[in-house]
């Protein structure tokens, strides 16, 4: 790998996760600020992606061209939160855990703010779980199987990305983090909490990234998160992939083509879920010096 060349631009924050948390309605938000310069895509994946990491910070600082006097300069891209993964010549979500998105921001950018946003690691798992589903990624008829088939020990996150618990256990992957950087560097924002009450994101925001003055900025600026809506006809779902790649389709198809809800969580699934995330939301609530009232509520 080429040496890490060091230039003028370094991010002031980084917002890396999680995927299924909102981190959309965050980077419009930001992207609303003047004071504030986000790449004008989200999702650069810069530390996640080989051939995009392999180019250096130079190609890095590229997407913050339009950087203007004054501004903060950060990005957000939920793929960088979990431990282990990263997109290779081998293929997306690649398990190479010794040089992964936490180990590759640490390297050269040790000083970043770095922000999350989490959900209810039930919920999570079984939205990532359907987006995966609708989109033709995954092969089990419902959630239950796929649970069931990691449990027992079918799918391991060094075979497979789709490890719907694994990828939910918070305290696992904010461990990975927390080894690398000071805990004053990192911050969580609940995902729950945030939608209902917009004004949590903004003081935190303020308070993490010391925000330049906007009166024309605020909690108003976030918009309602598209979470929980699918497409509504197994004809359009075909498009889903292309919809991620090119705006103006993703724009269409999250606005036009869908319909809310998921199908419901079987509550046998849903008990057992909530005794193996146990941990994680003891761990988030230590970490937040704080009870979590909002998770494992129960279907």
């Amino acid at each position: 790998m080429p040496s890490r060349e060091s230039s003028q631009f370094v991010p002031d924050f980084l917002i890396a996760g999680a995927t299924r948390c909102g981190t959309t309605s965050l980077h419009e938000a930001l992207a609303a600020h003047s004071g504030v310069c986000v790449p004008r895509k989200k999702e650069v994946k810069y530390f996640y992606d080989d051939a995009q990491y392999k180019r250096g910070g130079a190609y890095y600082a590229t997407h913050f061209s339009h950087r203007e006097d004054g501004q903060i300069c950060g990005e957000v891209c939920p793929l960088y939160f979990e431990k282990g993964f990263v997109l290779t010549q081998d293929g997306p979500s690649s398990w190479v855990p010794e040089d992964d998105c936490a180990a590759r921001i640490h390297r050269d950018y040790p000083d970043v703010s770095l922000l999350f946003s989490l959900r209810d690691p039930i919920q999570r798992a079984h939205s990532i779980f359907w987006k995966n589903k609708w989109q033709g990624r995954e092969t089990a008829d419902d959630f239950a199987q796929a649970v069931d088939e990691e449990l027992i020990g079918k799918r391991k996150p060094e075979e497979t990305p789709f490890c719907f618990v694994w990828r939910n256990r918070y305290h696992i992957h904010l461990e990975r983090w927390l080894e690398l950087f000071p805990k004053e560097q990192l911050h969580v924002l609940l995902f729950e909490e945030w939608v209902k009450n917009p004004q949590i994101a903004v003081d935190a925001f303020q308070s993490v990234m010391d925000l330049p003055a906007d009166p024309q900025w605020g909690a108003h600026c976030f918009v309602k998160s598209n979470e929980g809506r699918k497409l509504s006809h197994p004809a359009l779902r075909s498009i889903s992939a292309i919809g991620d790649k090119i705006p103006l389709v993703r724009s269409f198809t999250r606005r036009f083509l869908t319909q809310p809800g998921y199908p419901p969580i079987d509550p046998h699934v849903y008990a057992r879920l909530q005794e193996e995330f146990r941990e994680d939301v003891t761990f988030l609530e230590t970490f937040l010096g704080r009870g979590i009232d909002v998770w494992l509520k129960g279907v």
